[in-house]
């Protein structure tokens, strides 16, 4: 390679490590706006988990409630939703594809699905469920 190559090369080497450095604090401002607002997001996920298990009753607004069918059973026992993860979790296209057969009984007896970010891999979002 000729010496005006190699000059080339380096400093496209160079604006390499910038771009590596930009991508850094990227993403560590990435990180501390994710924790921001998952912190935020945990008063809905603990109402959202309390509505689907039967601790809290649902409240619907008067268009909500004369939307609900007619002819649905009244429950006898609320006992919230039953199989709701698997049911929410079936239906992303995302999500779906990678559901396996064993995966059906954890997603259907477990009551509660959170989003988080691991702190180790902030970059793979993940569900636990628990």
């Amino acid at each position: 390679m000729s010496t005006q190559a190699i000059r080339r090369v380096t400093h496209l080497r160079r604006i390499q490590l910038d771009q590596d450095q930009l991508r850094l604090e990227y993403t560590k401002e990435r990180i501390e706006l994710e924790k921001k607002y998952e912190l935020m997001y945990q008063p809905g996920y603990q109402l959202r988990h309390d509505i689907i298990n039967g601790l809290k009753k649902p409240e619907l607004t008067n268009k909500e409630e004369e939307g609900l069918p007619k002819d649905a059973p009244e429950d006898e026992e609320d006992n919230g939703i039953e199989g709701f993860w698997f049911q929410a979790m079936s239906q992303l296209e995302e999500i779906a594809e990678f559901i396996e057969e064993e995966d059906v009984s954890i997603t259907t007896t477990h009551s509660t699905a959170q989003y988080s970010i691991a702190q180790h891999r902030r970059t793979i979002p993940m569900f636990d469920l628990i």
